[in-house]
């Protein structure tokens, strides 16, 4: 049985994460240093550092909340999962999740949209969820091409996706790019390009 964590540490954690994002609206996180997010949060260094060993560990952290919200999300979508789901009935779940989860996120995401360094560790978290999605899909139908080209080219895909939304919500709002894209990889995927 996993071992439920003390609540103070939640709180703790959970304030950090909110002083960081805070500090991110105005601030590049290069420059944001662990006393900021100290100051913000009302913690102390000491207990910072109980529980990070630094800021990218606590970025890591916050990115790994925003992923846990959009898989919440999508097994929310279709509560009782069944193994004989469609790669794309499965695709278009995740999908949702992300965009709702992405615009739910849209202000934090446009703010750090100009920190290379936070974009590569964004890119890196959605490319291990990609890879995880596309494993999963790859125990019921089987990939034309190797998992991990298939999980570059669907990062690439995706982060640029989810960036044009993110720049474009109020012309193509959020109904039209879904209905695109899903029609986009309704032909892909019937198009027989990915699977064998």
């Amino acid at each position: 049985m996993e071992k439920q964590e003390d609540i103070r540490i939640t709180k703790s954690k959970r304030d950090l994460c909110n002083a960081l994002v805070e500090l991110m609206k105005s601030t590049p996180f290069k420059k944001i240093t662990v006393g900021d997010i100290c100051s913000t949060a009302m913690i102390n260094k000491m207990t910072f550092y109980k529980h990070y060993a630094d800021k990218y560990e606590l970025l890591n952290d916050v990115f790994l909340n925003i992923k846990q919200s959009i898989i919440a999300h999508a097994e929310a979508a279709i509560p009782t999962q069944n193994v004989n789901d469609t790669a794309l009935d499965l695709t278009f779940r995740v999908l949702d999740a992300v965009i709702n989860e992405c615009l739910n996120q849209k202000q934090f995401l446009m703010d750090i949209s100009h920190d290379e360094m936070v974009l590569t560790m964004i890119s890196t978290t959605i490319e291990k969820s990609i890879y995880e999605l596309l494993a999963s899909i790859s125990r019921h139908h089987t990939f034309k091409y190797r998992l991990d080209i298939l999980t570059s080219a669907v990062t690439g895909a995706a982060t640029f996706l989810i960036r044009y939304l993110l720049l474009h919500e109020q012309s193509i709002g959020k109904e039209q790019f879904l209905e695109n894209t899903k029609a986009f990889l309704r032909d892909l995927f019937n198009s027989k390009i990915l699977f064998e």
